[in-house]
């Protein structure tokens, strides 16, 4: 299978500053690439070049024919427009259908608890609010790349797993994930291959961090407290605390999705998830 998207080669500065060298990177479909580094390694000026919004000094980044590309950036500037606006408008610029496109708008909206505020104005939603509508946007036109810059930033438990579920899926039907990102969870739940950017190059991790040594810690909302915990609780949580105002479980990471998906199903709200070591 050919790449859908390679870069060769590329070297560039910024203001005589060496910022990458020689850099290579080529992702097939049904892959997802994690770049991380520390803040300032430049992952977001990576994924600017990737999404063709930086013009390139030195090297060669190839595109696929036909290939569509969908550009999460770091963060959504806001203005006077509302998502459902702003959204239609992104839209229309790939001739969707008005049907089509209300109807893939709302269906996201829903799936990512956007409704209540798809007719807000964009400057006066909140910061996780204004990165749904930046995720949303990014999957709207069905790309077939996706380029993300910490899409998990700001989004609570649920949200975050409905994120997760969504890009896996997309990536089961051949799509192609490049991240920038050091949310271990988020790497660990989707990516194929991990590179660290560090001075100026691209280092393949050759392993993906050791989740048996880890333990997944999941906080749930009990309101209302007559909520019944699930009764495949016992087989799949390692410890549990259950107080008056929260249920929190630890578990193996290879039985989080699946407790997960139990709490949910018996109306649980998860706000908060991490890994710890017991």
């Amino acid at each position: 299978m050919g790449a859908v998207l390679e870069l060769r080669d590329f070297s560039q500065k910024y203001q005589r500053r060496q910022l990458f060298k020689r850099l290579n990177l080529r992702i097939d479909r049904q892959a997802c690439i994690a770049i991380t580094g520390q803040n300032g390694a430049g992952k977001t000026t990576l994924l600017n070049v990737l999404a063709g919004l930086t013009n390139i000094e030195r090297g060669t980044l190839e595109i696929a024919p036909k290939m569509r590309i969908g550009y999460m950036a770091e963060q959504l500037a806001p203005n006077g427009l509302t998502p459902k606006t702003y959204l239609r408008m992104l839209g229309e610029l790939d001739q969707f259908s008005n049907r089509n496109l209300e109807g893939q708008i709302n269906e996201l909206a829903y799936e990512f608890g956007l409704s209540a505020a798809l007719n807000t104005p964009l400057n006066q939603l909140s910061r996780g609010s204004l990165q749904k509508v930046n995720f949303v946007q990014a999957i709207l036109r069905t790309p077939d790349i996706l380029l993300l810059d910490e899409p998990l930033a700001g989004q609570d438990g649920t949200t975050q797993m409905r994120m997760i579920h969504w890009l896996k899926d997309y990536r089961q039907k051949g799509g192609a994930i490049i991240v920038g990102t050091n949310n271990a969870f988020l790497i660990e739940q989707l990516a194929t291959e991990i590179y660290e950017l560090d001075a100026m190059r691209l280092l393949p991790v050759e392993e993906l961090p050791q989740p048996e040594e880890k333990v997944m810690r999941l906080e749930f909302a009990t309101t209302p407290r007559s909520l019944a915990l699930p009764a495949t609780l016992q087989q799949l949580a390692l410890k549990i605390l259950d107080g008056t105002r929260y249920v929190i479980l630890y578990a193996n990471v290879k039985n989080s999705d699946e407790l997960i998906q139990a709490m949910l199903k018996s109306g649980f709200s998860l706000r908060g998830l991490r890994y710890e070591v017991l």
